[in-house]
């Protein structure tokens, strides 16, 4: 049995259930339960770490566009070699991005993209989603 559920048996068993204590207790086990949860599903899915790691990586390079006063950006898919290459040579400002499937992590771009006040956002090949 887990440390959290010895935790809750005992609270459970000691307090009563209309208590201010047992509901912040409560409260708490199940915000760290939810924690733990997530952190165990995003450690088994490779999937979300490489997205997230993707993410990252677009985001440092729209802030590195920013510092170098680009108004422009190009977004691509770096998967796809053909695409990727001919961008890379029309283009100056380019940001690597393959497709997101988490909404917090196109949040995050959006939100970085907003940030740096780039006047205009290029999209080569990126692949379209159903939402």
């Amino acid at each position: 049995m887990g440390i959290f559920r010895k935790i809750k048996k005992t609270v459970k068993n000691s307090l009563d259930s209309e208590s201010s204590t047992y509901k912040v207790i409560s409260g708490t086990y199940r915000y760290l339960s939810s924690k733990k949860y997530q952190l165990l599903v995003e450690k088994r899915n490779p999937f979300v770490n490489k997205e997230k790691k993707q993410v990252k990586r677009a985001v440092k390079v729209i802030r590195e566009l920013k510092h170098n006063g680009k108004d422009y950006m190009v977004l691509y898919n770096p998967e796809w070699l053909g695409v990727a290459n001919s961008t890379k040579g029309l283009f100056e400002a380019n940001v690597p991005l393959e497709e997101t499937k988490r909404k917090s992590s196109r949040n995050r771009i959006v939100r970085a993209i907003i940030d740096s006040n780039i006047k205009q956002v290029i999209f080569s090949q990126i692949v379209d989603r159903m939402d």
